[in-house]
């Protein structure tokens, strides 16, 4: 123990002394593997970094302005069919009256279609609402030439003729079809 205690050791290592120096070894792998960990997160943050930009508030003001307008405007839209649709859906239960299973049905009857109807109304001008009207009486008058891709296909259709409507056109579409070919 004398021996020990004589002993002259550095200021750079520690006072207690260890006779196993795999506990010193074993501190520093894992220093070592720390340091690794280190690294990796810091590469995957740069990596995940690589093409991020902080906005330039001075360089970008004016589109960022811009940007604010249109969606104040969406939102002043939105709310503004919110109200218009909860304003004729109160009319419709008043006109009913008191009776609550009127009011019930009204309620019910109430679809997602309806408000999307109303906020397409009042999304732009009558400009825009005109030209939507002219678009459908066009798309009306146009039937499409294949049945399936009429709204109507196989309403009130039964199980028994499944059949029949597909042999009658496509007799249609052979003789139509030859005769155009004999012109």
């Amino acid at each position: 123990m004398a021996k020990i205690l004589g002993k002259k050791t550095p200021e750079s290592q520690s006072s207690i002394l260890v006779k196993n120096k795999e506990l010193d070894k074993m501190k520093e792998k894992e220093r070592e593997e720390q340091l690794e960990r280190k690294k990796q997160v810091d590469k995957k943050r740069a990596w995940e970094m690589m093409c991020r930009e902080k906005p330039d508030v001075v360089k970008d003001r004016e589109t960022e302005r811009a940007l604010q307008r249109i969606a104040t405007r969406g939102v002043v839209q939105l709310f503004n069919a919110v109200r218009k649709h909860q304003k004729t859906i109160d009319d419709k239960v008043k006109e009913v009256g008191g009776s609550e299973r009127k009011k019930a049905k009204i309620l019910s009857s109430v679809s997602k279609k309806d408000f999307i109807d109303v906020l397409r109304r009042t999304e732009g001008s009558s400009g825009v609402a005109v030209k939507t009207e002219k678009d459908t009486g066009a798309a009306a008058d146009e039937k499409p030439a294949w049945s399936v891709l009429r709204d109507d296909f196989m309403m009130g259709a039964t199980m028994k003729d499944w059949d029949k409507n597909s042999d009658g056109e496509e007799a249609e579409a052979h003789t139509g079809g030859d005769a155009e070919d004999s012109d």
